[in-house]
């Protein structure tokens, strides 16, 4: 597994479909690979 030290904006966008945001509680990522991750706002 690689850790990276600084935010990667190209890889960012080269393994992003979407993201959703539910305004006040929810972003959703999509990515390529059909994976889906929720972060829950507070």
């Amino acid at each position: 597994m690689q850790v990276y030290e600084r935010f990667e904006i190209d890889l960012f966008f080269s393994i992003t479909e979407k993201m959703t945001v539910l305004e006040g509680e929810k972003i959703i990522v999509s990515l390529l690979d059909k994976t889906e991750v929720e972060v829950v706002i507070e």
